[in-house]
C-alpha cells in the first residue's frame, strides 16, 4: 500500500500534465459512451439506460392486464416488455428481441403496448398506461442533453489546450495555464450538475411513476449510467487539482527566476 501510495506521488510529481491527459481522454469517452446509450441493440451500448420500465408482475393488476392483451388478439406477450430509456435513445426488449430507436421514433410502436385502464363518466376516452410513452416522456421531456453535452464540449476543449500547453516551445504557455485553471473549475461545475441531475431525474422517474400507476408499472435505475455520471466528474475534480498545483509551481518558478536575477544584479 506505502509503495503504491510512493508510486502515484513521483509520477504525479513528474507527469502532472500527462496524467490531466489521460484522465480527460478517459473521461470524454466515458460522457460520449453515456451520450450514446441505448444507441445499438449490442449489450455495450443497450445495458446503458437511466431508467428502465415494465409491467410489474407482482401486481394484483397484472393478470388483467396480461388478458387485455390476448383480448386484443396481440400474438405477441407485450405484458413482458421491458424498456430501457437514456438520453438520447430508447431501446425496448421483449423476450431475446431487443430494438433500439431515438426517443421520438419510439412512439410509433406506443398502439401496440397501450392497456386501456378506466374510462370516466366525463370523458369517454379511456385512461391508458403505456411504458413506452412513459420512457419516451422520460427522455424528451425530463432528462435533457444539453448539459451533458456542454460537458463534453468543455471537455474536450481542455484537453486540447493541455496538450497545446504540453507542446514545448509555443507561446502564451503561462496565459493557457491560467485558461486551463478556469476552465477546468467550470468543467467540473457542470459535469457535478450533470450527475447530479441525472440521479435526480433517474430516482423521480422511477418513484414517481411507480406511485402514480399504483405500482403497475415498476422502475429500476441504471447502475452503469448512475458510474459513467460520477466516475467523470471524480476525474475532473483530479484535473482541477493537479492544475492548480501546476499552475502554483509555474508562479513558484518565475518568483525564484526574479529572485535570483535580482540577486545578480
Amino acid at each position: 500500500m506505502f509503495f503504491s501510495v510512493k508510486l502515484l506521488f513521483t509520477l504525479l510529481k513528474r507527469t502532472p500534465s500527462l496524467l490531466v491527459t489521460i484522465f480527460l481522454f478517459i473521461s470524454v469517452f466515458l460522457l460520449s459512451f453515456l451520450l450514446l446509450g441505448c444507441f445499438k441493440v449490442p449489450s455495450t451500448y443497450s445495458s446503458v439506460y437511466l431508467v428502465k420500465y415494465q409491467f410489474n408482475q407482482t401486481n394484483p393488476m397484472y393478470s388483467l392486464i396480461a388478458k387485455s392483451f390476448t383480448e386484443s388478439n396481440s400474438t405477441v406477450a407485450y405484458d413482458k416488455l421491458t424498456v430501457k430509456a437514456n438520453y438520447l435513445y430508447v431501446c425496448m426488449q421483449l423476450n431475446s428481441t431487443l430494438n433500439c430507436q431515438s426517443r421520438t421514433n419510439v412512439l410509433h410502436y406506443k398502439d401496440l403496448t397501450e392497456v386501456k385502464l378506466y374510462t370516466t363518466s366525463s370523458s369517454s376516452t379511456p385512461n391508458t398506461i403505456n411504458p413506452i410513452v412513459l420512457a419516451s416522456k422520460f427522455s424528451t421531456d425530463i432528462i435533457h442533453p444539453y448539459l451533458l453535452i456542454i460537458t463534453i464540449i468543455l471537455a474536450i476543449g481542455l484537453f486540447l489546450m493541455v496538450l497545446y500547453g504540453c507542446v514545448p516551445s509555443l507561446p502564451y504557455k503561462t496565459k493557457i495555464t491560467k485558461i486551463n485553471l478556469v476552465l477546468s473549475l467550470i468543467l467540473t461545475l457542470f459535469s457535478g450538475l450533470t450527475a447530479i441531475w441525472g440521479h435526480i431525474s433517474s430516482k423521480s422517474g422511477k418513484e414517481l411513476v411507480e406511485i402514480a400507476s399504483m405500482n403497475i408499472i415498476q422502475a429500476h435505475i441504471g447502475k452503469k449510467a448512475q458510474a459513467l455520471h460520477w466516475t467523470p466528474f471524480s476525474f475532473f475534480v483530479l484535473v482541477n487539482l493537479m492544475l492548480v498545483w501546476l499552475y502554483v509551481r509555474e508562479v513558484k518558478g518565475i518568483l525564484k527566476g526574479n529572485e535570483t536575477a535580482m540577486g545578480k544584479a
